[in-house]
């Protein structure tokens, strides 16, 4: 986006997210220091490492090939260089990060929802399904070789509970065949002020993933997405997940998802389940509890910075 001279006057702290290197984006933080403003690369994904470059979501999709994967880890690694603060979603992603940029003051900022997006989404979107509905968002295209570890369990489940859909909401590439056509519904991805109506109609939603240190770095944000909502998530167990304390549904393998979706059938525990998560994510996973954190860090550097 376009950045306007006067920015410089009007802001403080500017906070730039997975920045590539550019001589625009040189420039710019030439034009920060002299006016003591503070600068911030952010990261939520593993991207800046190469030696990760063969577990990136890029790679394995066959979205783009190990040299370009490479050059892009490169990319990102060279911008960030540039910055002695940095802010990162997940505890994995700080430890890498310390190792890739050891100069760098490193701070752990959770993901959050915001409030006005839950907002929206309460007051516009009713949560209201007549048939029982399994919700997959992978949002990018990068999420075909997640969704391979939980399809065998999924093609199971489907055909022993035909009552039950499978709702695919992004750019996903699966063999149809595997599947009745009667409960399959496949749609592109949808904006995020959308998000809330397909996730309202689920009667759970998945977020499987392959076992690799770029997805054991990721954010838990599936999980608050569908938990504000009332809507429990199976999931791959990764670091930023299980350091939730509620009730969240892990699976490791097919039997462990057929497992996990078969005990959400039962009423009284995915009733327990939906209210208590949707009252953890309320209290522990929107923007503002992560904002006394962000703030002790800006001033903290601001402070030593001037």
């Amino acid at each position: 986006e376009k950045f306007e001279d006067d920015f410089i006057d009007r802001y403080d702290v500017f906070v730039f997210h997975k920045p590539k290197f550019s001589g625009r984006l040189v420039k710019l933080l030439e034009k920060l220091k002299p006016n003591s403003k503070l600068a911030i690369a952010d990261f939520d994904d593993l991207v800046f490492d190469e030696r990760y470059a063969e577990e990136s979501s890029l790679f394995l999709s066959a979205r783009g090939s190990l040299k370009n994967v490479i050059q892009l880890h490169r990319e990102y690694h060279k911008a960030l260089r540039l910055f002695a603060n940095v802010t990162v979603s997940t505890a994995p992603l700080k430890k890498i990060m310390q190792k890739s940029h050891p100069g760098a003051d490193v701070r752990v900022i959770h993901n959050g929802l915001s409030s006005r997006w839950v907002r929206q989404g309460r007051y516009v979107y009713q949560k209201d399904y007549e048939d029982k509905m399994i919700g997959y968002v992978p949002g990018t295209s990068t999420h075909h070789y997640d969704y391979k570890i939980v399809e065998p369990a999924l093609v199971r489940f489907l055909a022993k509970h035909k009552d039950i859909r499978l709702l695919i909401l992004g750019p996903l590439k699966i063999d149809e065949k595997k599947y009745d056509s009667q409960q399959l519904l496949l749609f592109p991805a949808v904006s995020y002020e959308q998000l809330p109506y397909w996730i309202k109609q689920c009667w759970i939603t998945i977020a499987p993933l392959q076992p690799s240190l770029f997805n054991q770095c990721k954010s838990g944000l599936k999980f608050f997405e569908s938990a504000i909502w009332g809507v429990p998530l199976v999931a791959t167990a990764i670091p930023d997940l299980t350091r939730c304390d509620t009730e969240l549904r892990f699976a490791e393998d097919e039997q462990g998802w057929l497992d996990q979706l078969e005990m959400m059938l039962e009423d009284a525990p995915y009733t327990k389940i939906s209210k208590k998560i949707e009252n953890w994510t309320t209290k522990h996973c929107m923007v503002q509890n992560h904002l006394p954190q962000w703030l002790e860090f800006v001033n903290q550097r601001r402070y030593r910075e001037n």
